[in-house]
């Protein structure tokens, strides 16, 4: 028979699940807390950004997700590059 109990204490069940990507930490989230690191220096490493990422949400983050995170941030700074490209 099961038992249902309060453990005082720390929780420590979630140490190695912290350092998985988590789905929910999407494209868009990344894009909207990456905007100022990129805005600032448009050139700055996607292994940067992984970085600042896995500090600020204690999650890792995948290279892709990070780098595509980037290129909505870039679009939204130089518009579309198929319409700038046209207009050349």
């Amino acid at each position: 028979m099961w038992t249902i109990m309060k453990i005082e204490g720390p929780h420590t069940c979630t140490s190695a699940r912290m350092l998985q990507d988590h789905r929910k930490l999407d494209a868009k989230t990344i894009c909207d807390c990456i905007a100022p690191l990129v805005k600032e220096s448009p050139t700055i490493q996607v292994l940067v950004l992984v970085a600042d990422i896995q500090a600020q949400f204690k999650y890792k983050v995948l290279y892709r997700k990070a780098w595509w995170a980037k290129q909505m941030v870039m679009k939204e700074l130089c518009s579309d590059y198929d319409a700038s490209y046209d207009e050349l």
